[in-house]
C-alpha cells in the first residue's frame, strides 16, 4: 500500500472515489479557481519575446501532481488532509515569523518520490459542525514564486566586440531568480548575440525572460523534483529520454507509447527585417527558406506549407541613391544564412520525437527537453477507472441464466503519465542580433563620431551628443556664414542616421527680416560638396533690439569614413546682426531610435 506524507505528516487517500464524487457534484476541481495562469504569461509585457503555445493544464484530480517543463510554468497538486493534519502542516509551512517554508512531499510505493513543495492556502472540503473536516492542500514547487521575480533595470548590450553573450544573459536571469542552473548546454554560435531591443527590459518577469532566451536558442529549461535545474538542447533531451526509458526497472507500461511524428511543414521560412546601415527600410524584409529534408530523414511533409519564424537580427541591405539595394544579398548574408539554418534545424528537431506513456506505479522520470509534463497519480483516485466485465451463470429447472455487469477496479493504486508537447507547439519569434552589422541609433554619435579642429574652440561631448563651437564670418551685406574654418568637422567612423542641428540666438540692432538656413557638406575624399539643406528657411520679422533663439535640423544617412561639416546662413536684409551664438549640435536621429524601429517592424 502506498504511503503519502507532506512535511512528515500523513495525507489521506480517496480510494473509493467518495470525496472526488462529492467535489464533482458541489465544488468541481476543474472550476477551483485557486490559482490561474501567471499574468506574466498572458499579459502584454511579454510581447516581443519568444513565446510558445503551451497547452492548457490537464484536468485536476485529487492526489495528483502535475510537473511541467519550463521556467514560467510550475508544478501543482491537490491533496487531502484532516483538520488535525492541516493544522500541524500549516504551522510548519507558515511559521509565525519568517517566510513560507517548503516541506517534503513523499510518496512510497513501488518507488519513492520526493520533492520540496510549498503550501498555498488550504481549502475546506466538508463543513460539519464538530470541526472534524476534510481539507484540500494545494502544493506548488518553487517556480510558482518565480512569477514574482523581476529582472530589475535589465540592460542587454548589442555592440560589436562587447555584446552581452547568451551565457551572460542566462547567468543574469538565474541570479535574478535566485537559482543555480546545474547543467547548461551552450547556445550554438550560429545564434550570434542576444538582441538588445527586445531583451533590454525594465522590471519584467525573470522566468518569462528565461523561457524566451531558451526558446530563442533551441533549448529548454527543466526542473527536476530533486531541485536540479538544467538548460538543455535537443541532443541532450534525446539522451535524457533514453535514460528515462531504460532506468529504474522493473516497471510496467500500461498504456500509450512512442508516437510517429506527423507531417511537418515542407519549409521553415526565417524572416529578417531589412535595414540600410541601421536605418529601417519600411516594408522590406529578407528571408531564408530551409527544407525539411535537410534536417530529417525522409520526413513526411505537407505540400505548400511553411512555418514562419521572424528574427530580430537585422539584414544589413544598403540602398543606392535611387533607393534600390546595391547587392542581391545583405552584407551579413553568411551570418543570417547560418542563423536561419540553425533556427530551422532546431524547429524540426523539436518535432521528431513524440510520446504519451502511462506507467503502473510511480515511475522515476527525470524531466527532459522533449517532455511537456509528467503527471503523477498518488493512489486511489482515478479520472478514468479501469472497467471490467463480470459474468455470473446460474442454472435451475427453468434453464441457464447469464448476467453480465461492469465493475470499476481500484486495485491500481498509483500511476505515472509522461507526455511530449503537442505536435504543433512552436514559436514565431526569435531574438538574435548580428552585432557585426547592428547600429544602435540611440548611442551612435557618442560612440562613433569625433570632432576635430585646429582652433582653440575645439569640441565637447555632452551625453550622446557632440557639440562643436564654430568660427563665423559676417559678409558685407550683414549675412553671417558659419563654419569658415575648414577643419571644424565631424568625422564618422560607422554608417548610420545622423541629425545635424544648428542652434543659436540673434540680436538685431535695427528692424529686420531674418532667414536662417542649414547646409550639410560631405567629403568622401575628393573635397566637400553639398548633400543636404533644410527644407525651408525660418523667417521672422524682428524689431530693433529683439533677440531670437532657434534650432534648425537636417537628417542625413552618413557614410562610414566620410567627413561632414555644417554651414549655417543667416540673412539680415534690413539691419545688422550684432551678436550670435551659432553652434551646431550633432546627435542621433531620435525618430530612428530602437523603440520606433521595433514598433514599425511589428
Amino acid at each position: 500500500m502506498a504511503e503519502l506524507t507532506y512535511g512528515g505528516y500523513p495525507l489521506l487517500f480517496d480510494s473509493e472515489q467518495n470525496i472526488g464524487d462529492f467535489l464533482e457534484r458541489h465544488q468541481d476541481l476543474d472550476d477551483l479557481r485557486h490559482v490561474t495562469e501567471s499574468i506574466n504569461r498572458v499579459g502584454s509585457r511579454k510581447d516581443g519575446l519568444t513565446w510558445p503555445n503551451y497547452p492548457p493544464l490537464p484536468d485536476i484530480r485529487l492526489n495528483q501532481l502535475y510537473w511541467p517543463t519550463g521556467a514560467s510554468r510550475w508544478s501543482i497538486g491537490y491533496f487531502l488532509a484532516s483538520t488535525a493534519q492541516t493544522e500541524l502542516i500549516t504551522e510548519a509551512a507558515f511559521p509565525t515569523s519568517g517566510t513560507n517554508t517548503s516541506l517534503e512531499l513523499k510518496v512510497t510505493s513501488n518507488n519513492t518520490f520526493t520533492a520540496q513543495m510549498f503550501l498555498l492556502t488550504p481549502r475546506k472540503v466538508s463543513c460539519v459542525d464538530d470541526g472534524n473536516n476534510l481539507w484540500l492542500l494545494p502544493l506548488v514547487d518553487e517556480r510558482y514564486y518565480w512569477q514574482d521575480r523581476n529582472v530589475g533595470d535589465f540592460e542587454v548590450v548589442t555592440e560589436s566586440g562587447s555584446s552581452t553573450t547568451w551565457a551572460e544573459l542566462v547567468s543574469q536571469l538565474a541570479s535574478q531568480l535566485g537559482i543555480t542552473i546545474t547543467t547548461e548546454d551552450a547556445a550554438d554560435s550560429k545564434y550570434l548575440t542576444p538582441d538588445a531591443t527586445e531583451l533590454t527590459r525594465r522590471f519584467d518577469n525573470a522566468a518569462v525572460m528565461l523561457d524566451a532566451v531558451a526558446h530563442s536558442t533551441g533549448r529548454r529549461l527543466v526542473r527536476w523534483p530533486d531541485g536540479t535545474i538544467r538548460l538543455t538542447n535537443w541532443s541532450t533531451a534525446a539522451d535524457q529520454l533514453t535514460v528515462n526509458i531504460a532506468a529504474h526497472t522493473p516497471w510496467t507500461q500500461i498504456a500509450g507509447g512512442d508516437l510517429d511524428y506527423g507531417p511537418v511543414p515542407a519549409i521553415v521560412r526565417i524572416v529578417a527585417r531589412a535595414y540600410d546601415n541601421g536605418t529601417i527600410q519600411p516594408g522590406q524584409t529578407f528571408d531564408y527558406s530551409e527544407a525539411a529534408g535537410l534536417h530529417l530523414t525522409d520526413p513526411v511533409t505537407t505540400a505548400d506549407t511553411e512555418h514562419t519564424i521572424h528574427t530580430t537580427a537585422q539584414a544589413n541591405w544598403p540602398l543606392d541613391s535611387s533607393g534600390s539595394p546595391i547587392a542581391p544579398q545583405p552584407e551579413n548574408d553568411v551570418n543570417l544564412d547560418n542563423l536561419a539554418e540553425q533556427i530551422a534545424s532546431d524547429y524540426y528537431d523539436s518535432t521528431i520525437i513524440a510520446y504519451d506513456r502511462t506507467f503502473n506505479g510511480i515511475k522515476i522520470w527525470e524531466p527532459g527537453g522533449y517532455d511537456d509534463h509528467i503527471l503523477y497519480q498518488f493512489g486511489g483516485e482515478f479520472g478514468r477507472p479501469d472497467l471490467s466485465a463480470v459474468t455470473s451463470i446460474s442454472k435451475d429447472n427453468s434453464g441457464t441464466t447469464a448476467t453480465t455487469t461492469l465493475k470499476r477496479d481500484y486495485q491500481r493504486q498509483a500511476w505515472t503519465r509522461v507526455q511530449s508537447p503537442p505536435h504543433n507547439a512552436a514559436t514565431e519569434w526569435q531574438l538574435s542580433q548580428d552585432d557585426s552589422e547592428f547600429v544602435d541609433a540611440t548611442s551612435f554619435a557618442f560612440w562613433t563620431a569625433k570632432g576635430t579642429s585646429d582652433t582653440s574652440l575645439g569640441s565637447t561631448t555632452i551625453g550622446d551628443a557632440v557639440v562643436v563651437a564654430l568660427d563665423d564670418v559676417i559678409d558685407s551685406s550683414g549675412n553671417i556664414w558659419v563654419w569658415s574654418d575648414a577643419n571644424d568637422t565631424i568625422q564618422v567612423t560607422e554608417a548610420g542616421i545622423f541629425t545635424f542641428t544648428l542652434s543659436g540666438m540673434f540680436e538685431f540692432a535695427t528692424a529686420s527680416a531674418q532667414s536662417i538656413w542649414v547646409f550639410l557638406q560631405e567629403d568622401l575624399g575628393g573635397g566637400f560638396v553639398g548633400v543636404e539643406r533644410s527644407l525651408r528657411g525660418f523667417e521672422h520679422s524682428s524689431g530693433m533690439g529683439d533677440s531670437h533663439s532657434y534650432m534648425h535640423s537636417i537628417t542625413h544617412r552618413v557614410t562610414a569614413g566620410a567627413t561632414y561639416r555644417v554651414m549655417g546662413f543667416a540673412s539680415a536684409a534690413n539691419g545688422t546682426i550684432v551678436s550670435d551664438s551659432l553652434n551646431p549640435i550633432f546627435f542621433p536621429y531620435q525618430e530612428n531610435s530602437l523603440d520606433i524601429v521595433k514598433e514599425n517592424w511589428k
